[in-house]
């Protein structure tokens, strides 16, 4: 398997059969879970990507999501 990480978040899962989409799970939005479990509201916090930009978490109905502005 190679898995590929993005200035933009996102995650590639690639086999020798093509893309692995349920293992595609953006990085950030790992870490946004990780800090609901720990108690921790992820819309207070501030990210930034490896290429400098700040990204946004914002709740959705089914949880939380992000966005580059």
């Amino acid at each position: 398997m190679k898995i590929m990480f993005f200035c933009n978040g996102n995650t590639a899962v690639l086999t020798k059969d093509g893309q692995v989409n349920h293992l595609q799970e953006s990085w950030i939005r790992l870490f946004i879970k990780f800090l609901v479990e720990q108690d921790i509201d992820p819309t207070q916090q501030k990210y930034f990507m490896p290429d400098g930009q700040e990204a946004q978490v914002f709740k959705t109905p089914d949880g939380y999501s992000w966005r580059i502005p």
